[in-house]
């Protein structure tokens, strides 16, 4: 499903696109099949309960950070402590 919507203000449009590739699956299989594999990888190791606990919600609305935005911050979570990069995945 493909849906545009434009929104004007005077001589600004705005034109918000969106399309659902599928009917979403647990937080896993989501992320694995948007290729968020950075995200998976990071709740794997820093927060395997949020796993668990995350797969079983329904109606979730996840905001993820792509592979890209990861790795250019790699250099500041590396100086971070399990629980800390724990807290931050979460929050």
């Amino acid at each position: 499903m493909d849906e545009s919507f434009l929104l004007s203000e005077g001589k600004r449009t705005l034109k918000l696109s969106f399309s659902l590739r599928s009917i979403p699956m647990n937080l896993t299989a989501t992320a694995s099949a948007a290729g968020l594999t950075s995200l998976t990888g990071a709740l794997t190791q820093y927060a395997p309960q949020a796993v668990t606990a995350l797969s079983e919600q329904e109606g979730l609305t996840l905001f993820a950070p792509v592979n890209s935005a990861f790795e250019s911050a790699m250099s500041l979570i590396g100086t971070l402590n399990d629980t800390t990069i724990a807290n931050v995945l979460l929050k």
